[in-house]
């Protein structure tokens, strides 16, 4: 396999699972960015949630992560308490609406990871977790 094969396959399934959970998402009624939808899934994992956390865990700004924090308080995802730990933050946690968001998108997910992988023996599927996690390694070494 030469490398325009392997970087037009990586290419091509980054496109066609994106499509395809956007699609059900919007089935769903769903409107949400994958930046959205991680955010949610870590405040609802993690506790005492801060959005500087969580900028510190997905390596991203934390100005980018405020934005996407004020756009789900705003859409009634998530709600903002004081941190009595640190008086300058505030803890994030996900309202009912949040949480019942965060239900539909994760089955979501399922359906679509069952399409996906359906008919690819669990074997392969470990070999392909395991290689997709060295490429992403070898991508991040000296960045982190």
């Amino acid at each position: 396999m030469t490398a325009p094969h392997l970087i037009e396959s990586m290419f091509r399934l980054m496109h066609s699972f994106k499509s395809r959970l956007a699609a059900e998402l919007e089935a769903e009624g769903l409107r949400i960015a994958p930046t959205h939808m991680k955010i949610l899934k870590m405040i609802a994992a993690m506790e005492e949630c801060t959005a500087q956390r969580i900028a510190q865990t997905i390596h991203r700004d934390k100005a980018q992560v405020n934005r996407v924090v004020q756009e789900l308080v705003a859409q009634e995802m998530i709600e903002r308490k004081p941190n009595p730990a640190d008086k300058r933050s505030q803890l994030l946690l996900l309202s009912d609406k949040g949480d019942a968001a965060l239900k539909s998108m994760n089955a979501v997910e399922n359906r679509v990871l069952c399409r996906m992988t359906h008919g690819v023996e669990m074997e392969n599927q470990k070999v392909f977790i395991a290689l997709a996690e060295q490429l992403r390694s070898n991508l991040l070494s000296g960045d982190e």
